[in-house]
């Protein structure tokens, strides 16, 4: 969130995960950190079966369960 955002207003968002296999500590900091600077709020997720997501099996790429990762993050 923006330091400057005061309590009740709204900024706008941008939502960013990693394509495929990667997960939210690589490059994706960097970028939100800037969007953030510049006034956006900003959410980094990483996708189900990656990194902090939970689920099982582990590192296993499912597209359909991305776009829905995705959507989720979205609402």
């Amino acid at each position: 969130m923006p330091d400057d955002l005061k309590p009740g207003s709204k900024a706008p968002v941008i939502v960013m995960a990693n394509g495929f296999t990667g997960v939210k500590e690589q490059v994706l900091p960097d970028f939100a950190t800037r969007f953030v600077n510049a006034g956006f709020a900003t959410l980094v997720f990483d996708y189900r079966y990656f990194g902090d997501s939970e689920g099982e099996p582990r590192s296993q790429n499912f597209p359909l369960e991305l776009v829905e990762d995705c959507r989720n993050a979205i609402t």
